[in-house]
């Protein structure tokens, strides 16, 4: 299949779908973060990196985003010490657009029932 061009179909389909994932999860965090919040769009991979300002905690914030249907991995898990506790790592590959919108959305309101 490789020699008749089905695996570059595949991958430039598949490009298209993780692309508009990673775009709509972006618009919804422009949307729906307070001022403040800020992320790195990747170019490649799977995740997004979202960074809150003072004095919010992600650990902290976990089950209250869990109990609003968002889980997300806090900085904290990538840090031997666990002393970065301001970001996030969220995953915008397994869900449709749609989905990540609402998500984003809900991960504002957790923000916002932080404070």
């Amino acid at each position: 299949h490789a020699a008749e061009g089905f695996l570059d179909e595949h991958i430039a389909r598949t490009r298209e779908i993780y692309r508009k994932r990673r775009d709509a999860m972006a618009a919804g965090l422009e949307e729906y973060m307070p001022p403040g919040v800020t992320w790195i769009t990747p170019e490649g991979g799977f995740f997004l990196w979202v960074t809150l300002p003072e004095p919010y905690n992600t650990d902290v914030m976990l089950p209250g985003a869990t109990d609003r249907g968002i889980i997300f991995l806090p900085s904290s898990w990538f840090y031997p010490d666990t002393s970065w506790t301001r970001s996030m790592r969220l995953n915008f590959s397994a869900h449709p657009e749609e989905r990540i919108t609402e998500a984003m959305r809900a991960l504002g309101e957790a923000i916002a029932a932080y404070e």
